[in-house]
Formats: C-alpha cells, sequence, structure tokens
C-alpha cells in the first residue's frame, strides 16, 4: 500500500510540473508574465504582475556568470526544495535554502543552478516553468511574443 501511494504521489508531482509528457502547451496566466531588468551587473527575471510587488519567481544571475539563482516565496516551515520542470526536462528537485523575506510574510526558498542547466534551457525553448514547492504547484509561463526568457539568458551568457 505504501508503494502504491509512492507511486502516485511521484505521478501526480510529474503531471503537477507539466513535465515532457505534457501534450499541450501550458496556457499563461491573464494578467501574468515573465519581466527582465538589470540593477548594474545583475539580470533579474521575474515572473508576476507588471507595475506591482506580486512577484512570484525570480530567477538572477551576474552577468557573464556561470550561477542561477531561482528564488520563491514561501510560507514559514515550508521544506526547503524546489521542483522544478519546463519544456522538455522532467521534474528535477533543486535542494534549496530558506531565506528571511524582506517582500513578504514567510521565507523565500533559494535554488542554486548552472547556466547551462537543461532546466533553462527548457525555460528558453518553451517560455514556461512548472515549479512544487510544499503542497503547491504553480505554472510559469509567457505571454504570447514575450521575449523576457531569451534575453534574461542572452544577457547571462554575455
Amino acid at each position: 500500500m505504501i508503494r502504491v501511494a509512492a507511486v502516485t504521489a511521484s505521478a501526480l508531482l510529474a503531471s503537477a510540473c507539466a513535465g515532457p509528457r505534457a501534450t499541450a502547451p501550458i496556457a499563461p496566466t491573464p494578467g501574468l508574465d515573465w519581466f527582465f531588468q538589470t540593477d548594474g551587473e545583475t539580470g533579474k527575471l521575474a515572473y508576476g504582475t507588471p507595475e506591482t510587488d506580486e512577484l512570484l519567481l525570480l530567477l538572477e544571475c551576474d552577468k557573464g556568470g556561470k550561477k542561477v539563482l531561482l528564488s520563491r516565496p514561501a510560507p514559514d516551515g515550508t521544506e526547503p526544495e524546489i521542483v522544478a520542470s519546463a519544456e522538455g526536462v522532467a521534474p528535477t528537485p533543486l535542494p534549496a535554502s530558506a531565506v528571511e523575506s524582506q517582500t513578504h510574510d514567510g521565507v523565500d526558498l533559494d535554488a542554486e543552478l548552472p547556466l547551462t542547466a537543461p532546466l533553462l534551457a527548457g525555460l528558453r525553448k518553451g517560455g514556461w516553468m512548472g515549479v512544487v514547492v510544499g503542497s503547491e504547484t504553480r505554472r510559469y509561463a509567457a505571454q504570447s511574443g514575450n521575449t523576457a526568457v531569451d534575453r534574461f539568458l542572452t544577457w547571462c551568457e554575455s
């Protein structure tokens, strides 16, 4: 019985992240999108509502650096792990650290990944990322014609 529950939980996690078995593209959420900006030598790719403080996911890199920091708000006490997927990339556990948030109640879960990670290539290819934190699943998909993901990754690589 425990084995069946574990297999079922794994299957649910894979479908929740909309991994490579997804048969249709991830639909964008109205009013939410990816936004790219720079702050000195740091590039930031944020997903949220334009012209507000609503930030659902943040990726940061130093220009010409080799790593990207993925940061996701979470409630206090959340297990410090992010499971993420993108176009053609199966759900991937990312060890994270919980950092007290400066912008909301709770913590920010921060995970570092190499700029060459398949997850980032999948994000660039498909314009979306699925993220599971604790029991919450979210999908972050670009609106049609948005080039922020590609501009961010190109900037990081330069």
